[in-house]
């Protein structure tokens, strides 16, 4: 935030300065070179901005190189995930099939149960019956007897 109130500062004073000094000639000189002719104030700043541009642009190149591979792999390790997930969801969707149809035979194993039960009990109840005919017969025929 700071930085960037500071670069704005720097700009706003640097389009003042164009403003007001933009059309006076200068002469450039470095070592033993010079320009030929003078040049205004203007294009020489507005040269040093476009090259401050490029050399600004060619330090970040790498940061934003790496940024972008890393947002790749990022973006991968997103499609492997959801690749995970799709798998893990059609693998519970199997295992609640598989449990479905467990409750199901479960369901259909208690009633083949209770009907044994029932049939047994039946079964038990025509024993008990005929064993109480049976024990009946017995006393009536000693009475007969008698």
């Amino acid at each position: 935030m700071i930085r960037t109130v500071i670069y704005l500062i720097l700009f706003i004073l640097a389009i003042i300065f164009l403003f007001q000094n933009g059309g006076q000639p200068v002469t450039l000189k470095f070592l033993n070179w010079e320009t030929p002719s003078p040049i205004p104030a203007g294009f020489i700043f507005i040269g040093a901005l476009l090259i401050g541009a490029i050399v600004v642009w060619l330090y970040h190149l790498p940061q934003i190189i790496a940024l972008k591979n890393k947002i790749k792999g990022l973006d991968r390790k997103i499609s492997l995930l959801m690749e995970d997930i799709k798998r893990k969801e059609n693998e519970l969707n199997e295992i609640k099939k598989v449990k479905e149809d467990l409750e199901k035979k479960l369901g259909e194993k208690k009633e083949e149960i209770q009907e044994e039960k029932k049939t047994e009990e039946v079964k038990e109840e025509k024993e008990i019956e005929s064993k109480k005919s049976s024990i009946f017969d017995f006393l009536k025929r000693k009475k007969d007897n008698e």
